[in-house]
């Protein structure tokens, strides 16, 4: 059975000084040192880009209007592609030690089931696990996350990231990114106004505190199962 420890419910970043700590890679050096699972669930306070492990910029964001807008550009541990962080939305990072390895997806679709559950407990109904390990309302995505995984000794640890639109302006998605060079065939070249969604925008009036305090329960009961 995995040890929960818990971290605060809802992390807001209130300053400049805090940006490093958006990716959230404390959790998973807590977790090589002294195991178990940690999870932090937060809503950004400023918008930053965040680059997968082997992002190019030139190809995925759209450096200048960065620059002009003074957006912060960082590089998380996690595969994928370059994603905007910002208000509007919840970010569910979540590490866990675990000894089988049943493979890499495996992560992200149960960590995604687990909050498929706590959406669908509100009622957000017609949730589809579309493409690698997104989370879709009908065909436009309204989650996507990466996953890393890594081996501490006779351990495999996890460590997942997702980000949940909640209410959020997609026009800064096609400012500041540009379309990835690869997609899911389910995005049809469609642009980010017309392939991202929010809860707010499919008629659900859900507050982040909310939606992460349910969620935190969930991560609670949930993640012992998966490990």
């Amino acid at each position: 059975m995995a040890v929960v420890i818990k971290t605060p419910i809802l992390w807001i970043v209130k300053d400049g000084n805090a940006v490093e700590k958006l990716i959230d890679e404390d959790l998973l050096l807590r977790v090589k040192e002294e195991g178990g699972m940690r999870y932090r669930l937060w809503e950004p306070a400023f918008p930053v880009v965040v680059l997968g492990r082997s992002s190019r910029p030139e190809e995925e964001i759209w450096g200048q209007n960065c620059a002009t807008d003074g957006i912060r550009v960082i590089k998380r541990a996690g595969g994928g592609k370059s994603v905007l962080l910002s208000p509007g939305m919840l970010v569910i990072s979540v590490a866990a030690e675990t000894k089988p390895f049943p493979g890499h997806l495996y992560y992200a679709k149960a960590v995604n089931q687990i909050i498929e559950k706590a959406l669908a407990s509100f009622g957000v109904g017609n949730i589809n696990h579309r493409g690698v390990s997104d989370l879709a309302l009908g065909d436009r995505k309204v989650l996507g996350c990466c996953l890393y995984i890594t081996r501490s000794r006779d351990r495999w640890i996890f460590f997942y990231q997702g980000s949940l639109l909640f209410d959020l302006d997609l026009n800064l998605m096609a400012r500041y990114l540009k379309n990835p060079p690869w997609e899911p065939e389910y995005r049809r070249g469609r642009t980010h106004q017309e392939f991202l969604t929010t809860l707010r925008d499919q008629g659900y009036q859900l507050r982040i505190m909310q939606v992460a305090s349910r969620l935190a329960l969930s991560l609670d009961e949930g993640i012992s199962k998966i490990l």
